[in-house]
Order: structure tokens, then C-alpha cells, then sequence
């Protein structure tokens, strides 16, 4: 039979065969390049015994098990590890090119600190940490003088960084933006539901994909992309580009950028139009029932997505049919968005039954924390980053006079980027735990390089887009080639200088402890097999209507569709991480356009290029009320008309030679906005204007 375009394209996203997903095509091309590329930094090709380890990637981007190749003990290679339920024997661009970014000129080799001048000097560890304690110790007990926000949402240093904070008298633990946060921000708070949220991709027979891109940047990606390569479930996309997910998809419906939230009531009305109704009925029901009755009628809804009303009335139906549909709604870029379009997509499903059911959603119980009385839901239900940024910025709560900044770049990755540095300024001492020169590490006051995730013992509990709990223990590989220590024992020995007992005295003892809690088998862990759990929780207090989700649906009913443009981030893993950047061996998978100095490569159809008089390869200048960027138009009918499509990953003014001075930096055309009713903050992509550039 011969293979179509769609078909081609599936196998491309692990379908077929399915080769591009196992470890043997990026296998090949690392044996061959990894070791032969003239990059000063790559180590001579080693001799010796071969073997393999067991690893979990943890580089900002989708969590999964790894299988790490070495030769005398040095790594050389990475490939997927087929017995890890989030892997599957898959490996993405990132995971491909994790052994290398070990080298990376990038890395941090020491602890610094910046002089009066503005330059980092090395600094012994011992002084360091003297240094750091006497800075903290006349902070101890005061609510607003010490944060820190981690970029780590799966390991259980998170609860180090909470009970140490706690014991300074600091509430302010954050976490990055990211869906997996927004969402579950909704359902607990908003919803009232319980527990965790997990996705049953793999036995849904219809899934329909509300903007995220499922295949790259949304959840366990690398698993996603093999189940759906087994060709057993029927997706459909609705999104205002055609991305990885919507270029394999079986059907692609064009939306106006950000309407999923308004196209999933549509449908509610529809289903409400042929009688269906949820059992048990969850609390205000009937509230939420006349709001959509009054809002999104068929005319209403095919002004608010750009989607005409009988092509909402037949998705409707074939949700209706299906026997097991899931929807998934999110962000284009998996960064966090307003609450709007994830509590939408949720009572999506609540109205079709969709919860703690084989092809649906599933209610995870939380993380089991072994610091009592930090701990997981208290970090991960808390208000996150933007909003801490928003409170300062407007004098709610005081900036700190200390900031920890742990696996994670804000500088760089968070919304409205003059807000963040403009934040950055008000803080006096800045302590930074990268492993990389990044652009939060280079605006920092002291660096304290953690080891690369191969050079570490950490673990991994439950990536956002699981359908069941896991958890996996990552240990260390490889010797450091840097002078760098673990942060977490960091900490743990920090508190101890300031008479603060943590309860353990090592990160190793505090992960045996979580181990034994869950009941899982140490040996097995280590060994590189993966602890799971299909208990879920019972869900009897939902809700659908109250005077929160009231509040942050009908700020959703001022305005009408842009006559401008409007603008669409569009995120890509080959771009790396923002703690990454540009991976050096993902450079091959870009456009030549896409890497050619400081433009910007954006794209736009021939029709919107018609109306603003542009033409393909023109420079333009990209303006929104957040900031500008320069851009050069490249046209693909893959955007949907009056849309910009913006790559994030680019615009980095710190990493390596590969990622700085490349495009533009996406997040700077966002606004930091908070939403009535969720209390959400996210970047809002407001109308952006083009000009021909002088």
C-alpha cells in the first residue's frame, strides 16, 4: 500500500514502523556525529568497556526515561529506555541531545559571584556558604525577605526548597507557569475537584485537541507521539496553526488564536441542544447550562472561533458518538494560560462522562511528601511565579531582599520580559542553582552550579499528562566535570549552619524515605525499572457554576475578534529548553531562515501577507503593548488568516554561541495579565501590529 501524506507524516510522529521514536535513527546519527563534530568542548573519542545506564531526562522540558551509553564509564550516547511507561523506547531531540549539552561551553564550572563591577569571580565553596548564611540569618522570621521559584515541578527537591523556606518563616515557594500548574489550578480551586489530573490518551477513541500541541510540547509528549503512531485513536486538532499535532491530525480545524475555551462551550451547547446532560449532576449545573444557552448559540459561537456553526454542530455529534472521546485543552506552547479554556475543556468532559474512565480523565492522588509540613499540593496548588511578580510589582507584598532561582530561566521564559527584569532589579541578592550561563544566571549575584541531571541522584514523580502515578529515580552516570554540588544537600546543610533541622540529612535518605512511603522497591528503582499506580480519587463535590468560574467566564464576553492581526506562540522542542536554548546537534532540524541572525522567522498566510503588503522574506518589525521584536515574513498556509505565528526558543542573549543572537525572543511581545475569578497570571497575546522595517 503506498504511504500518503498523512500516512508519511505518522510515521514521522512514531507511527508506522516507528523508527524515528526508537533509539535507532537518532542512535546512528549520534554515533557518527557526536564524537566526529570539530566543537572544541567534545572530549576525545574514549576507549574502553561498554555499557548502559538507566537515567530520566530533566532538562525543562517532558520527563521520561533514558538509556545512557557509555564507554569507560564516560557518556556518549542516549536512547530511549523501552520498559518506562512515559518513554517506551522514544527519544526526542532534546533527550537525543542530552549527553552532549553535558559539554556544553555553557556550563557553570565553579561557584561565582559577581563583583561591584559587574563581573563574576570565582569563590571557594566554604565561602560561599558563609557568605550565604550570613546574608540569611538576620532574615530568619521575616514573611516577605526570602523566595525562590524552581523550574522543577516533578523532583522532590521541591519540598527541600519548601521546609528550608518555611523554616526561614517564607511562604513564597513558586513554581514556573506551565499547564500542568493552570490546570489543576482550576479544577481544585475553581472546580472543586480532587487529587491530580491524568490523561488516558491511549484508550480514548476520539481525542480532540483544543490549541496544545500534543506531539511536542504538551505532557508526556514522547509517549504521546507512540500511541498515537499506533494509529488506534481518531484526533482531531482545533487551533489557529497547523503544528506537529495538527499536520498528522485527521482533521485540522481552523480557530481564531485563543478561542479553544470558546468553541468547547459551543459544544456544550450543542450537546445540551440533543439532551445530554451529566449523572450525577454536578453544583451549579443549571447556572452553567443558561450561561452557554445565552452565549454561545450558533451564531454567537461561530463569531467567537472563526468556525462556522455546522461544522461545531458536526463535531458535537461525533463527540457524541464516539465511546471513549477525551478532550485536552491548554496553551500552544505548554507554559500555563488563563483558566478560561481549561476549565471549559474540563466540564467538556465532565458533561460527557469523561472522568476517572478508561479513555478519559483520570484523578491522581498527590505526591506522598516526606518533610512534613512542606510538600507537593501545597506548592503545586499555590499561586505561581507571574503572580508573585504581578503582587510586587503592584506593592501587594514586598519584593524579597533574597531570591533562589532553582532549574528554571524567568528571565528569559516568563511573560512580558521588561516586568520580569524590571522584578529582578528590586531584588538586592539574587542565588542562582543553574547548570548553565542562562539569562537568570547571568542577571544573578551568586552562582551555585548544580550538577548536570547526569552527574546527580534525583527523581521524577508523576509528569503532567500521565494517565496513572509513577516515579523514577535517576542516579548519577557519570563524575561532574565541574566543580558543582547537589542543591538539595545543599540546602539541607545550609539549615543546619542557620540551626534549622530539615528532618534529613541527606537528599539520598529523603528519597528512601519517599520510597518506602510509597511502598516502593529501592533496588528495583535504581536498577531503572519504574514504580505505578492506578489508584485514582473519587470525585463527589464538582462543580460547575459559582461566583469564581462566573467571574472568569464573563470577562471572556467583552470584546469581539481582532481586525488586526492577532498573534500565536508556536513552541517546538528542537528549540531546546529555556535552560538549554538551541541544542547543537537540533540545528540540523531548523530552517536556514529560522537561524539567520537576529530576524525573527515568522509566518503568516498569503492572504494576511495580502493585507498587510508584505512579501515572503521581508523584514518587519512585530509591536505589541508588551515590546517588539524584528521578524522576516515566511509564508505558509499552515496559519489561519489575521494570525501571526511567533517561534519561541529564539531570542536568547546568554547560553552558547548556538542559541545567542538568534531571532527574537517570543515572550517579549506578551503581557502579564491576571484573570478575574481563577487569580491565574499568564502571558496574554494581545493584538500585534507589522510594519515594514526601515
Amino acid at each position: 500500500m503506498a504511504l500518503d501524506r498523512r500516512g508519511f507524516l505518522m510515521f514521522l510522529a512514531g507511527g508506522a514502523a516507528g523508527s524515528v521514536l526508537t533509539p535507532t535513527a537518532w542512535k546512528l546519527t549520534d554515533d557518527i556525529s557526536i564524537w566526529t563534530q570539530n566543537w572544541p568542548w567534545i572530549p576525545r573519542i574514549p576507549t574502553g568497556a561498554l555499557d548502559e545506564k538507566p537515567s530520566v531526562l530533566k532538562l525543562g522540558s517532558a520527563e521520561y526515561g533514558l538509556k545512557i551509553k557509555r564507554v569507560n564509564k564516560q557518556p556518549i550516547t542516549a536512547s530511549g529506555n523501552p520498559n518506562h511507561p512515559l518513554s517506551l523506547g522514544g527519544i526526542d531531540a532534546l533527550g537525543a541531545a542530552s549527553v552532549q549539552l553535558m559539554y556544553s561551553p555553557s556550563r557553570i564550572q565553579q561557584p561565582m559571584i559577581k563583583n561591584d563591577q559587574g563581573q563574576f569571580k570565582p569563590i571557594a565553596w566554604s565561602k560561599a556558604l558563609e557568605l550565604l548564611a550570613g546574608l540569611l540569618k538576620p532574615l530568619q522570621g521575616q514573611t516577605d525577605a526570602l523566595a525562590c521559584v524552581s523550574g522543577d515541578s516533578t523532583g522532590s527537591s521541591r519540598e527541600v526548597f519548601s521546609k528550608f523556606l518555611r523554616a526561614m518563616g517564607s511562604p513564597h515557594v513558586y513554581l514556573q507557569p506551565a499547564d500542568g500548574l493552570a490546570q489543576n489550578r482550576v479544577w481544585n480551586d475553581l472546580m472543586q475537584g480532587q487529587g491530580r489530573l491524568g490523561f488516558d490518551l491511549e484508550n480514548s477513541d476520539l481525542l480532540l485537541v483544543l490549541e496544545p500541541d500534543l506531539l511536542d510540547t504538551w505532557g508526556a509528549t514522547v509517549k504521546n507521539q507512540k500511541v498515537f503512531g499506533r494509529g488506534k485513536t481518531e484526533l482531531i486538532y482545533a487551533g489557529a496553526l497547523q503544528n506537529s499535532t495538527a499536520a498528522v491530525a485527521r482533521s485540522w480545524l481552523p480557530i481564531h488564536p485563543g478561542s479553544s475555551g470558546h468553541l468547547a462551550l459551543a459544544l456544550a451547547y450543542c450537546l445540551f441542544k440533543q439532551g445530554l446532560e451529566p449523572r450525577p449532576v454536578p453544583k451549579g449545573f443549571r447556572e452553567y447550562r443558561e450561561f452557554v444557552r445565552t452565549h454561545y448559540t450558533p451564531d454567537q459561537a461561530a463569531r467567537k472561533t472563526g468556525l462556522s456553526a455546522q461544522a461545531i454542530q458536526n463535531l458535537a455529534q461525533k463527540l457524541q458518538q464516539a465511546s471513549r472521546p477525551l478532550i485536552i485543552s491548554g496553551s500552544t506552547t505548554g507554559e500555563g494560560a488563563p483558566g478560561f479554556p481549561f476549565f471549559a475543556g474540563l466540564s467538556l468532559n465532565l458533561l460527557l462522562k469523561r472522568i476517572n474512565t478508561s479513555g478519559g480523565i483520570t484523578c491522581l492522588p498527590g505526591p506522598e511528601t516526606v518533610l512534613d509540613p512542606a510538600g507537593g499540593p501545597s506548592i503545586e496548588n499555590s499561586q505561581d511565579f507571574c503572580g508573585y511578580i504581578q503582587d510586587c510589582a503592584t506593592g501587594k507584598i514586598k519584593s524579597p531582599e533574597i531570591l533562589f532561582v532553582h532549574e528554571a530561566n524567568p528571565a528569559y521564559a516568563l511573560p512580558d520580559t521588561r516586568k520580569t527584569t524590571d522584578f529582578f532589579d528590586t531584588v538586592p541578592f539574587t542565588v542562582n542553582f543553574s547548570q548553565f550561563m542562562d539569562e537568570t544566571a547571568a542577571r544573578s549575584d551568586l552562582l551555585l552550579p548544580n550538577p548536570y541531571f547526569l552527574e546527580r541522584l534525583d527523581d521524577s514523580f508523576t509528569p503532567f499528562g500521565s494517565a496513572m502515578n509513577n516515579y523514577s529515580l535517576s542516579l548519577p552516570v557519570t563524575q561532574s566535570g565541574v566543580d558543582a554540588k547537589p542543591t538539595s544537600d545543599l540546602l539541607i546543610a545550609l539549615a543546619s549552619t542557620l540551626d534549622h533541622d530539615l528532618g534529613v540529612r541527606s537528599y539520598a535518605e529523603l528519597l528512601r524515605k519517599k520510597c518506602r512511603r510509597l511502598g516502593a522497591d529501592w533496588g528495583r528503582l535504581t536498577s531503572g525499572e519504574t514504580w505505578t499506580s492506578g489508584k485514582t480519587l473519587s470525585q463527589s463535590g464538582l462543580t460547575l457554576w459559582n461566583q469564581p468560574i462566573a467571574s472568569m467566564c464573563r470577562a471572556q464576553m467583552t470584546g469581539t475578534p481582532q481586525a488586526t492581526p492577532g498573534l500565536v506562540l508556536e513552541a517546538n522542542r528542537k528549540t531546546g529548553s529555556s535552560r538549554t536554548g538551541l541544542p547543537p546537534f537540533g540545528l540540523k532540524a531548523h530552517l536556514e531562515e529560522e537561524l539567520s541572525g537576529a530576524l525573527a522567522a515568522v509566518r503568516i498566510n498569503r492572504q494576511t501577507a495580502e493585507q498587510m503588503n508584505v512579501r515572503n522574506g521581508q523584514a518587519v518589525t512585530l509591536t505589541t503593548q508588551a515590546g517588539s521584536i524584528q521578524a522576516r515574513i515566511l509564508l505558509d498556509e499552515g496559519v489561519v488568516t489575521n494570525t501571526v505565528a511567533v517561534p519561541t526558543g529564539f531570542g536568547h542573549t546568554a547560553l552558547d554561541m548556538f542559541s545567542q543572537n538568534k531571532g527574537g525572543n517570543a515572550n517579549s511581545l506578551l503581557s502579564l495579565s491576571c484573570e478575574p475569578g481563577s487569580g491565574l497570571c499568564s502571558g496574554t497575546a494581545f493584538e500585534v501590529q507589522v510594519s515594514i522595517a526601515s
